[in-house]
């Protein structure tokens, strides 16, 4: 993945079972950051650059007023953004980088993260496909 996108990122490759993938949520794309002793600093249940931006800003900026020996507290935060969805685009790109397999595992989370409703247009979107030559 790495060389076929020209990721910058670490890339973790899980087991053939896909254990951490299934214990951290099951979706393809969730992201972690995590403090130095292993305390999630951030996550998502979808990579997204621009909310990924803002994080990354944050810290910058708790470093710099760490070093200028402010002092900082940590708070909880919940936010719920919003981004473009082209989902047959993600399916197909799924399909041919991931395989079936990749697009199936895809749909049963989606079930399991949103029930019937949200699965539901992947579920439609894979049978039709299935049925393209």
């Amino acid at each position: 993945m790495v060389e076929k996108w020209g990721l910058r990122r670490p890339m973790w490759v899980d087991d053939l079972q896909g254990s951490t993938h299934t214990a951290y949520g099951r979706l393809p794309n969730m992201v972690y950051l995590l403090r130095r002793r292993g305390r999630i600093y951030y996550r998502a249940n979808w990579t997204d650059a621009r909310t990924l931006r803002v994080v990354l800003e944050q810290l910058c900026f708790e470093q710099v007023e760490r070093k200028a020996r402010r002092r900082m507290t940590p708070f909880y935060a919940e936010w719920e953004a919003e981004r473009v969805n082209d989902r047959p685009a993600f399916l197909e790109g799924m399909l041919q980088g991931g395989g079936e397999r990749a697009v199936r595992e895809f749909i049963d989370a989606a079930r399991h993260l949103w029930g019937p409703s949200g699965a539901g247009p992947l579920e439609r979107w894979w049978q039709a496909r299935q049925q393209t030559p």
